[in-house]
């Protein structure tokens, strides 16, 4: 195991970083936060970043925030200890670090260290516009050093320890704060504004990959929480209408060249073979990412003669295996008058899942080459069919929920490039030159944020 992480710094009374290992990229970690030798506690870093995602740090869902017990001094100076419990990892300071106890940027900055011997002073963050934190753009340091500009993308606040709402069943769902819950359940959906600005985004993507001869196929990947709405707690339902997907499918509707294809009924429909969800996790099963993918497929074929969807009874499952993903490990809550409260966890028997019996597919993850692993980072990868040498190429850009389906779509392909972003890496497009562009956006995800 090798952990990779920084802490972030203090800012609105939290402390903040990520942690992550490359070799387990869908591993959650645990971490032991200190401040001044005081123990902060254990924390899982599950939070989603949107900046991990554009960097290819796994799946995005490695940022931790732990509440400082009380304010720290302004100018003040505080020992931090951030340690990886399964190998003893003290992660670093970010060398411009976030440095506000109150949030506010104007004001006078905290000084961190880190454990002595392990990392030097490092000097408190400073963003481009001359605040502290917040700014539009933030000017970091990369791995090797040299200056690169990164968007500063931050979600709306949510819990401080990571919670999952209990619902009937023993179902689990994400629960990131209200503000987040009403967004993806439609109840609170964004402006028609913000709306339209995201499908401008969009069809300038359809654009420019149109000028480089590629084709594009955007699929929208629904919430947990609209799949199995009959499962959230009494008092939660689902807006159809309002929720993220279903708003910017209403604005491209008005416009005959460009369409998305919202994967919401498939998944519904897949429940008739079987669980789409995990019941305890937030990802998807492999029978639901498989008729995912197939949809997938069918809407590609329409366009290109060489795709052929997969029969539906090509999906083989093994054994049942039981189920590791993080919604289990999170503290339970249930809404009472619109607050969380924690209920206790039962004993339960653990969700399990059947496996995928890969026997009958033919496409293999393969090492990337150098140039490629460089441009991508650690949320690159890529598959090669092992009769495709005739079949086209595919690139698969995706923000973490679609990772299942990758396997199935690649054996549509000689070769599929995958990453996990919610951008477009054109350069690497025009170095693939591929068939087709292949999108996943997840409502939850950085995009709609």
């Amino acid at each position: 195991m090798t952990t990779e992480g920084r802490v972030d710094g203090v800012r609105r009374g939290f402390l903040m970083g990520w942690a992550h290992d490359p070799a387990r990229p869908g591993d959650r970690l645990e971490l032991d936060a200190r401040i001044d030798a005081v123990q902060l506690g254990r924390c899982l870093a599950d939070l989603n970043r949107g900046d991990l995602v554009r960097r290819g740090i796994g799946d995005g869902r490695h940022a931790f925030r732990v509440k400082l017990p009380q304010p720290l001094e302004p100018g003040s100076e505080h020992l931090v200890t951030v340690r990886a419990c399964a190998d003893g990892t003290i992660l670093p300071l970010a060398e411009n670090y976030h440095a506000d106890p109150s949030g506010d940027p104007e004001g006078q900055r905290l000084i961190l260290t880190v454990e002595p011997g392990e990392i030097g002073m490092a000097r408190p963050r400073v963003d481009e516009d001359g605040g502290g934190n917040g700014g539009a753009e933030a000017l970091r340091r990369d791995e090797t050093g040299s200056r690169a500009r990164e968007s500063a993308h931050w979600l709306p606040p949510r819990p401080s320890v990571p919670q999952a709402l209990l619902g009937s069943g023993g179902w689990l769902f994400a629960y990131e704060g209200p503000e987040r819950l009403a967004r993806v359940l439609g109840t609170r959906p964004a402006s028609a504004d913000k709306a339209r600005a995201q499908v401008r985004v969009l069809q300038a993507r359809e654009e420019r990959l149109k000028e480089l001869g590629v084709g594009y196929l955007v699929a929208t990947m629904p919430n947990k929480a609209a799949v199995y709405a009959e499962h959230l707690p009494p008092g939660l339902t689902l807006e159809p209408e309002g929720r993220p997907a279903d708003q910017l499918s209403a604005v491209l509707r008005e416009d005959a060249r460009f369409e998305i294809l919202d994967l919401l009924a498939v998944l519904r429909h897949a429940r008739r073979h079987g669980r789409a969800f995990l019941r305890q996790g937030d990802q998807l099963t492999w029978n639901g990412a498989f008729h995912a993918a197939r949809a997938v497929t069918k809407e590609l074929a329409k366009r290109f003669a060489a795709v052929q969807p997969p029969s539906t009874a090509a999906l083989e499952l093994g054994t049942l295996v039981e189920s590791t993903d993080q919604l289990s490990l999170r503290e339970r809550v249930t809404l009472l008058g619109g607050e969380a409260v924690l209920v206790a966890t039962s004993d339960e028997i653990a969700d399990r899942d059947a496996d995928l019996a890969r026997k009958q597919l033919t496409a293999m993850y393969v090492p990337l080459p150098t140039e490629l692993a460089a441009q991508l980072g650690s949320g690159g990868a890529l598959l090669e069919h092992g009769n495709g040498a005739d079949l086209p190429r595919a690139v698969v850009l995706h923000d973490g929920p679609a990772q299942r389906l990758v396997p199935f779509l690649a054996e549509s392909f000689g070769r599929t490039l995958v990453e996990v972003t919610d951008a477009m890496p054109y350069p690497v497009i025009e170095q693939e030159r591929p068939m087709v562009v292949i999108q996943f956006i997840s409502e939850d995800g950085s995009f709609f944020a």
